[in-house]
């Protein structure tokens, strides 16, 4: 049976639903191309990077690796715009990162995203994180994004017309797991 789906101006599906991933990740990418008027090209590349945030959840949020904490992922699609989001409410990236020894004496959790976004870090002590890179590297010229844990956030914004990017490292309002969300505007 070959599922039906169609373009969607925005959609909010929950993690734990794996045919909804699916769907969601299809629906994405046909938003971006009808919706947004993006190339395929460029939907494909931003559904690969939510579809690695998507992942990580199931990598990441708890001890057991593959089931992942309760979790949403949602997006909007306008014309040439975009916001996506993903959403845990597991151990944050401090207590997964602690299970690796090389990270295991990080202090807190602005210290945690550092390691995240700076070192590609990982909770695996076989090979750095790729899952947070994949999202820069794919945002390089379009938007922002911010990215937190716990009680703090990274964000970064690029200026496509000034060739300029900024990245703040900070405190903000304690929350459990993992939040993410991208735009293709500043947030």
């Amino acid at each position: 049976m070959v599922a039906e789906y169609s373009a969607t101006a925005h959609d909010v599906r929950s993690i734990t639903d794996v045919m909804a991933q699916g769907l969601f990740g299809n629906r994405f990418r046909k938003s971006l191309v009808e919706i947004g008027r993006f190339s395929n090209a460029f939907a494909n590349g931003l559904g690969g990077a939510l579809e690695e945030m998507v992942d990580n959840v199931f990598q990441h949020s708890t001890d057991a690796q593959g089931r992942g904490a309760p979790a949403v992922m949602a997006f909007e699609v306008g014309a040439q715009s975009f916001d996506f989001c993903v959403g845990d409410v597991g151990r944050g990236v401090l207590n997964s990162l602690r299970e690796n020894a090389r990270w295991s004496a990080l202090s807190d959790d602005e210290a945690a995203l550092d390691a995240v976004v700076v070192h590609r870090a990982s909770r695996r002590s076989a090979d750095p994180g790729t899952g947070f890179q994949l999202v820069v590297r794919t945002l390089a010229d379009l938007g922002a994004f911010r990215y937190r844990t716990g009680n703090a956030y990274v964000a970064i914004e690029t200026d496509a017309a000034a060739h300029a990017r900024t990245t703040a490292i900070g405190a903000s309002v304690a929350l459990r797991g993992v939040q993410l969300v991208v735009s293709s505007s500043k947030i």
